[in-house]
Protein backbone atom coordinates (compact mmCIF):
# COMPACT_ATOMS: atom_id res chain seq x y z
CA UNK A 1 0.00 0.00 0.00
CA UNK A 2 3.03 2.29 0.29
CA UNK A 3 3.13 4.52 -2.76
CA UNK A 4 4.95 7.74 -3.50
CA UNK A 5 3.59 11.11 -2.53
CA UNK A 6 3.89 12.11 -6.19
CA UNK A 7 1.38 9.42 -7.12
CA UNK A 8 -0.89 10.64 -4.33
CA UNK A 9 -0.70 14.24 -5.53
CA UNK A 10 -1.25 13.19 -9.15
CA UNK A 11 -4.37 11.27 -8.16
CA UNK A 12 -5.52 14.21 -6.04
CA UNK A 13 -5.16 16.59 -9.01
CA UNK A 14 -7.06 14.17 -11.22
CA UNK A 15 -9.89 13.86 -8.69
CA UNK A 16 -10.06 17.64 -8.29
CA UNK A 17 -10.33 18.04 -12.06
CA UNK A 18 -13.19 15.55 -12.02
CA UNK A 19 -14.99 17.90 -9.63
CA UNK A 20 -15.19 15.56 -6.64
CA UNK A 21 -15.78 17.02 -3.19
CA UNK A 22 -12.93 17.20 -0.69
CA UNK A 23 -14.58 14.47 1.38
CA UNK A 24 -14.82 12.09 -1.60
CA UNK A 25 -11.21 12.80 -2.51
CA UNK A 26 -10.05 12.08 1.03
CA UNK A 27 -11.99 8.79 1.06
CA UNK A 28 -10.50 7.65 -2.26
CA UNK A 29 -7.00 8.58 -1.09
CA UNK A 30 -7.45 6.69 2.18
CA UNK A 31 -8.62 3.61 0.30
CA UNK A 32 -5.76 3.69 -2.18
CA UNK A 33 -2.90 5.07 -0.07
CA UNK A 34 -3.95 4.47 3.52
CA UNK A 35 -4.11 8.20 4.28
CA UNK A 36 -5.48 11.38 2.81
CA UNK A 37 -3.90 14.78 2.33
CA UNK A 38 -4.34 17.94 4.33
CA UNK A 39 -7.16 20.29 3.46
CA UNK A 40 -4.56 23.01 2.96
CA UNK A 41 -2.96 20.89 0.24
CA UNK A 42 -6.36 20.33 -1.36
CA UNK A 43 -7.07 24.06 -1.32
CA UNK A 44 -3.68 24.87 -2.88
CA UNK A 45 -4.16 22.25 -5.60
CA UNK A 46 -7.70 23.47 -6.29
CA UNK A 47 -6.44 27.04 -6.57
CA UNK A 48 -3.80 25.97 -9.11
CA UNK A 49 -6.42 23.95 -10.98
CA UNK A 50 -8.73 26.98 -11.09
CA UNK A 51 -5.89 29.21 -12.32
CA UNK A 52 -5.05 26.77 -15.11
CA UNK A 53 -8.70 26.59 -16.14
CA UNK A 54 -8.95 30.38 -16.17
CA UNK A 55 -5.78 30.71 -18.24
CA UNK A 56 -7.08 28.16 -20.74
CA UNK A 57 -10.32 30.12 -21.10
CA UNK A 58 -8.39 33.35 -21.61
CA UNK A 59 -6.13 31.63 -24.13
CA UNK A 60 -9.14 30.36 -26.10
CA UNK A 61 -10.68 33.84 -26.08
CA UNK A 62 -7.44 35.43 -27.28
CA UNK A 63 -7.14 32.87 -30.08
CA UNK A 64 -10.66 33.74 -31.23
CA UNK A 65 -9.87 37.45 -31.12
CA UNK A 66 -6.64 36.89 -33.05
CA UNK A 67 -8.49 34.95 -35.74
CA UNK A 68 -11.02 37.78 -36.03
CA UNK A 69 -8.30 40.44 -36.27
CA UNK A 70 -6.44 38.42 -38.91
CA UNK A 71 -9.64 38.09 -40.94
CA UNK A 72 -10.34 41.82 -40.66
CA UNK A 73 -6.73 42.65 -41.55
CA UNK A 74 -6.82 40.62 -44.75
CA UNK A 75 -10.21 42.04 -45.72
CA UNK A 76 -8.90 45.56 -45.19
CA UNK A 77 -5.73 44.74 -47.12
CA UNK A 78 -7.74 43.42 -50.08
CA UNK A 79 -9.97 46.50 -50.11
CA UNK A 80 -6.95 48.79 -49.89
CA UNK A 81 -5.29 47.03 -52.83
CA UNK A 82 -8.47 47.37 -54.89
CA UNK A 83 -8.72 51.04 -54.01
CA UNK A 84 -5.04 51.63 -54.87
CA UNK A 85 -5.51 49.92 -58.25
CA UNK A 86 -8.61 52.00 -58.92
CA UNK A 87 -6.73 55.22 -58.13
CA UNK A 88 -3.79 54.09 -60.26
CA UNK A 89 -6.07 53.31 -63.22
CA UNK A 90 -7.84 56.68 -62.94
CA UNK A 91 -4.56 58.55 -63.49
Amino acid sequence: MVKSSKEKLDLTRKLLQMGLSYRDIQEKLRLQFGSGVSNTTLIKLQKKNDEVSQLRKENDQLREELALFKKLYFELLALTKKRMEKIKNEK
